[in-house]
């Protein structure tokens, strides 16, 4: 079995968690991969976008010597939630955290530093390995931009790994929702709410009866909802005039998405019969997908996870992630989620075992070298 190197994956972690890559501005977390792989005589396409605006990032390593395995595709985004300059890491007993100031960024930079080991390593082999090839994207954290940009016409994979699950290496997530992101905004009518309050029509309040009345929350094992945002009104003498509500609704059934999109759209329209304007405006996020759990992608990583001493575990997962997107767009493509063993993510509190690192590097290599 191919070996990793340990002091050269710690390194490479180290050196993606100083570089500074919040949504959009990706780039020094780009050109920090590029001088990682220089080594390597491998495919590189800069702004693999549809719309030449992106900066996602695919490399292609060629196939190696006698292997019938088909291509295989892995993937992890490059942005981080938050900006990270001054980031001051540290590893105690293997445990990575920050002073607590900022995030680690371990989402997704441990799924970046285990696909980029698993290169070197499978290279410096000599060992025979079938075509891999890497999609590095952008903007994942503010709705997979850069996935929904990728130009999958460049990908020949038809199995697809994204490293980018919490939990410990083992999990395997197979399937993810449906989102729905909605907008609402109510007008209603002015007045001084300390003279003529009763000729006002507050939005605000008409919301709230709204909210108190939808679908929230944990609707059924497989369906939630959730408003995140709301604003309104121009000052406390004032009846509020509008109001604006952003919200979404996810769910692994589409029937029921729409069922519970047409409640929570029909209880804000009954609005416009009390006098209040009602612009309600939905999008799809990104599909769900599903995986049968003895397909080929799924039986190729519990081998690989079983060989490096890992007990997998197939999970349901209930947010989106680059997989979605690339099930969708890539026709028969079946790509599942990996954890990575990134803990509290998107918060201070952030943290990783190396060993975490370590073992999905080893499940990458096993499976690359299958």
């Amino acid at each position: 079995m191919i070996s990793l190197d340990q002091d050269r994956l710690r390194q490479i972690f180290e050196r993606l968690l100083r570089s500074n890559g919040v949504s959009k501005f990706e780039d020094e977390t780009v050109h920090l991969i590029k001088e990682i792989i220089s080594e390597i005589p491998i495919e590189i396409v800069e702004n693999a976008s549809i719309s030449k605006t992106r900066n996602n990032l695919f490399l292609r390593l060629p196939k190696r010597g006698e292997t019938d395995s088909p291509p295989i595709l892995l993937s992890a985004h490059m942005d981080t939630v938050e900006a990270t300059p001054a980031i001051q890491f540290r590893c105690n007993q293997g445990l990575y955290t920050t002073d607590g100031t900022t995030i680690l960024g371990s989402d997704d930079k441990a799924g970046i530093a285990a696909i980029l080991e698993c290169l070197l390593a499978i290279h410096q082999s000599n060992s025979p390995h079938p075509e891999i090839e890497v999609a590095f994207t952008v903007e994942e954290e503010i709705g997979l931009e850069g996935a929904k940009d990728f130009d999958t016409s460049l990908i020949h994979s038809k199995r697809g790994i994204v490293v980018d699950a919490d939990g410990a290496p083992g999990i395997i997530m197979y399937a993810g929702p449906s989102q729905i992101i909605f907008d609402v905004t109510i007008q209603g009518k002015a007045a001084h709410a300390g003279m003529a309050p009763e000729q006002g029509k507050s939005a605000i309040l008409f919301a709230s009866q709204c909210i108190s009345t939808i679908p929230f929350g944990r609707i059924d094992h497989e369906t939630t909802t959730n408003i995140g945002k709301i604003k309104g009104g121009k000052a406390t003498n004032i009846v509020a005039e509008d109001c604006f509500l952003n919200g979404e609704i996810r769910s692994h059934n589409d029937a029921k998405l729409s069922i519970v999109k047409n409640q929570i759209k029909n209880i804000f329209e009954q609005g416009i019969q009390q006098g209040y304007k009602i612009d309600f405006q939905d999008r799809y996020a990104y599909k769900s997908f599903s995986l049968e759990e003895n397909c080929p992608i799924i039986q190729q990583v519990t081998q690989a996870m079983n060989d490096c001493g890992l007990t997998p575990q197939l999970k349901v997962c209930g947010g989106g992630c680059d997989a979605n997107i690339l099930n969708e767009k890539i026709h028969n493509m079946l790509c599942i989620n990996l954890a990575c063993g990134m803990t509290d993510v998107h918060t201070h509190k952030e943290s990783i075992l190396f060993t975490s690192v370590e073992n999905i590097t080893r499940v990458l290599i096993a499976i690359c070298s299958q």
